[in-house]
């Protein structure tokens, strides 16, 4: 008995299949230390703006901030690195916080935004955070700056925050983080190591070819 269908052959249309990446998200926990590691500022130093503030409705808030992946979620994608593995793809240690524009910005130029330079962007900005919540901070905004200030450097490169930073230096030695508000025309100062001056400052050397950061205060 022949079994075969001698009939006409359907053709079975089994739809266009897509190729779905899975992506090695953050989760929500992640981001969060993430953003608060850092005080809720944009880890890009020539950046450095707030990302969280008020809603309108006053039990919300407002976020511009992303936990950007230093080595891409997924393959294909910006500074990939096969040898990690998928929990440590979407660990802290391979995110960044970054305000929107700069979350795209370095991605438009993996040359340049190395996995190495977002690394550093990262360390810096905690070492920041951190220097902020230990420093020793005058009370109050000042509308002056105190007679012993010898030196000021400004560390804003291409950006006017509302809130620049400043590194200065008074008469005995000692530096300083210079908080300058624009908006009310006000300055606020702490204490900082000789290290993190120079960490900092290290920017404005690129910025303006300078090989040693003494110099900036013209000794």
């Amino acid at each position: 008995m022949n079994t075969n269908n001698s009939g006409p052959q359907k053709n079975i249309d089994l739809g266009s299949s897509k190729v779905v990446k899975k992506r090695d998200n953050f989760d929500n926990k992640t981001k969060e230390i993430l953003a608060k590691r850092v005080g809720y500022l944009c880890s890009n130093p020539d950046c450095k703006n707030t990302t969280s503030g008020p809603h309108s409705d006053p039990k919300l808030t407002i976020n511009i901030g992303v936990a950007a992946h230093i080595t891409a979620a997924s393959p294909g994608g910006p500074r990939y690195d096969s040898s990690l593995t998928p929990s440590q793809r979407r660990d802290s240690s391979n995110g960044i916080w970054l305000c929107q524009n700069c979350s795209k910005l370095i991605d438009s130029d993996t040359n340049y935004y190395s996995k190495d330079l977002l690394q550093g962007w990262k360390h810096n900005a905690e070492n920041h955070a951190k220097q902020l919540i230990e420093r020793e901070l005058n009370q109050g905004w000042a509308t002056t700056l105190p007679e012993y200030f010898e030196s000021l450097i400004s560390l804003e490169l291409t950006t006017s925050p509302p809130i620049g930073r400043n590194i200065g230096q008074s008469s005995d030695g000692q530096f300083w983080l210079v908080l300058w508000d624009s908006r009310n025309a006000t300055y606020q100062w702490s204490k900082i190591t000789e290290k993190y001056a120079e960490q900092e400052l290290q920017s404005v050397c690129d910025y303006r070819n300078v090989s040693n950061w003494r110099d900036l205060f013209g000794k």
